[in-house]
C-alpha cells in the first residue's frame, strides 16, 4: 500500500521555492527553466506572469523561431542599453519599445483673461 501522505508531503515542500533570474539583461523562458531546474514547467510560467503584473518582470518582445508559436523575452531592467542588445540580437520588440522619445510638451496654464475671446449672449452656436 502506497502512503500517500508521504507524497503530498513531498510535493509541497517545493512549494516555496525561489526564482533565480539570469543575469543576463533579457533572457528567454527555457534560459529560466534552465537556471530554476527544480521549478515544474506550468509553475515557472505561472510564477513569471505574477512577476509581470507586480512590474518587476517586463516581457519586450519575441523570437520568432520559424513555425509555430514564437518564443517570449524578459527583461528585469528596460533601457536604451537593453533594447539596443535586444535588435541586435533579432528580438521583435514590442511596440511601446520601438517608440523613441521625440520631444518634451509642457502647457502654460497661465492665460490672461482678456486674451480669450468670450461668446456675447446674441451669438448662437450651431453644431
Amino acid at each position: 500500500m502506497i502512503n500517500t501522505k508521504q507524497s503530498k508531503t513531498g510535493r509541497k515542500n517545493k512549494t516555496n521555492l525561489s526564482i533565480t533570474w539570469p543575469s543576463k539583461d533579457f533572457f528567454t523562458h527555457a534560459e529560466l527553466k534552465k537556471t530554476n531546474s527544480e521549478f515544474v514547467d506550468i509553475t515557472l510560467r505561472v510564477r513569471v506572469k505574477n512577476e509581470i503584473e507586480k512590474g518587476k518582470l517586463k516581457d519586450i518582445g519575441v523570437l520568432h523561431n520559424g513555425k509555430g508559436r514564437p518564443t517570449n523575452v524578459y527583461a528585469l531592467v528596460v533601457n536604451s542599453d537593453v533594447i539596443n542588445k535586444a535588435k541586435q540580437s533579432e528580438v521583435v520588440l514590442h511596440d511601446q519599445y520601438l517608440v523613441e522619445k521625440i520631444a518634451d510638451v509642457s502647457v502654460n496654464t497661465t492665460t490672461d483673461s482678456k486674451s480669450v475671446a468670450q461668446p456675447s449672449k446674441k451669438e448662437t452656436v450651431s453644431a
